[in-house]
């Protein structure tokens, strides 16, 4: 009797989980049946704001869903981030990020982990960063500024997005290379720094390639190198940071599409396909040209290996600086 109340106890668990199953395959082969939201972790009309609007209203189409775009700035990106990962993971909650996904989370251990915490739909694209002076500190090149740096410790500052942001660890890559002690001013999001260094208030900064131009060619900001390893085609004649003694150097920006864990990869992978063949598009392009946005699909896979090895070089950067205690 007791024999045949458990082996009834097991076939009843046995069907409940594979009606489960059912439900979630059929849900799975219905998606989407339902408006998709995709939170920016940033303020609207920043660069990432109108990549995801664009990419968004295509998707829409595409899906015969809205796909609505929430912004959720604040924290360096933290709380649109921490929003997404709470959510249920049935692909109707996705979250476009920059490379502070990474950067942030080697500087703020706990807060989430990049890896574990998201399902990973797939990298959009690439933006390359410039270092940028003002004029009024009179440097016309890297070694002109190390110099100076040196010969002033402690005197020089460079502005970035916030802490854990990629110009903070990048400034704070570049302190460790060359030696120097360049201090941080950070500002509550991109506008108000590129402001700073633009007005003077600030001496330097990391800045995005496509926001840097208009301040070059008016000679409001001096240009002294590229973050990228290679030269970039809209500097041609501004030699990377690692011609000028940190090989390696490469700190840029980076755009990427994530959903929470657990969401299933049949999901991730239709809203995969569907984003690289939007982004052959030619008015697309276009948009993310005046970005300075390289479109640069890579699947979940590949995009989980760059997401591991950045953020693995920036918790090195951080232990090995004591950022943290600073």
């Amino acid at each position: 009797m007791q024999r045949r109340v458990l082996l009834s106890a097991a076939l009843g668990t046995m069907l409940l989980s594979c009606g489960a199953a059912d439900l979630n395959a059929q849900a799975n082969d219905r998606y989407p049946s339902q408006p998709i939201r995709v939170i920016v972790p940033y303020s609207a009309g920043a660069g990432v704001d109108i990549l995801t609007r664009t990419i968004g209203s295509k998707l829409s189409d595409r899906m015969g869903q809205p796909v609505v775009v929430e912004n959720r700035p604040g924290a360096s990106g933290n709380i649109g981030i921490l929003a997404a990962a709470r959510s249920q993971p049935d692909g109707y909650t996705l979250v476009m990020v920059v490379n502070t996904f990474a950067t942030n989370a080697a500087f703020n251990p706990g807060a989430y982990d990049p890896i574990s915490d998201f399902s990973p739909i797939g990298l959009v694209g690439r933006n390359g960063m410039v270092l940028v002076a003002n004029p009024s500190i009179q440097v016309n090149s890297v070694e002109d500024l190390i110099a100076r740096a040196k010969a002033n410790p402690g005197k020089l500052n460079y502005a970035s997005v916030g802490p854990g942001s990629p110009q903070h660890l990048g400034m704070e890559l570049f302190n460790q290379a060359f030696k120097v002690n360049l201090f941080h001013i950070p500002f509550a999001n991109a506008a108000a720094a590129n402001l700073a260094v633009t007005r003077g208030d600030v001496d330097v900064m990391l800045m995005p390639v496509n926001v840097a131009l208009g301040p070059i060619k008016s000679k409001q900001l001096v240009p002294l190198a590229v973050a990228a390893p290679q030269r970039l085609p809209e500097l041609a004649d501004l030699k990377p940071l690692a011609e000028s003694g940190a090989p390696g150097f490469d700190v840029g920006v980076w755009y990427a599409l994530l959903a929470p864990a657990g969401t299933s990869q049949s999901i991730t992978d239709r809203v995969y396909r569907e984003i690289a063949s939007i982004l052959l598009e030619k008015d697309v392009l276009e948009i993310l040209g005046k970005l300075g946005i390289k479109a640069d699909p890579l699947a979940s896979d590949e995009f989980k290996t760059l997401v591991k090895r950045e953020h693995a070089r920036w918790t090195k950067l951080v232990q090995e600086t004591n950022l943290k205690s600073r």
